[in-house]
């Protein structure tokens, strides 16, 4: 009988403990739930195109005018090698940083 007691005993201690590890677990989860979300958000701000146009702004960056926008095409075969071609040291010549940006978007 005291064989049985002793068993139903730590049989108890053993649910009760699996039983806080869920517990906690869940609380983790919980947890885990909410910071994602709060990250989520924090990208979301981050992305925004009004943001991005903001900072552009205060580093002096302007969108081009339609007519400076060009587009390259693309040749995956020769590109690398062309360009590792015209590759040159640089100087130690400063230059001034332009203030108008140019987006050049590829096609292919």
């Amino acid at each position: 009988m005291g064989i049985l007691l002793a068993g139903i005993v730590f049989f108890n201690v053993d649910l009760l403990r699996m039983n806080r590890e869920i517990t906690h677990m869940a609380d983790r989860a919980a947890q885990l739930k909410r910071e994602n979300a709060r990250i989520r958000e924090e990208v979301a701000g981050l992305a925004s195109s009004e943001r991005i146009q903001q900072a552009a702004a205060e580093l002096g960056l302007v969108l081009p005018q339609p007519s400076h926008v060009r587009y390259l095409k693309s040749n995956p075969a020769i590109d690398a090698r062309t360009a590792s071609k015209r590759i040159i040291a640089p100087t130690t010549t400063t230059t001034t940083p332009p203030t108008t940006a140019t987006a050049v978007i590829p096609t292919g």
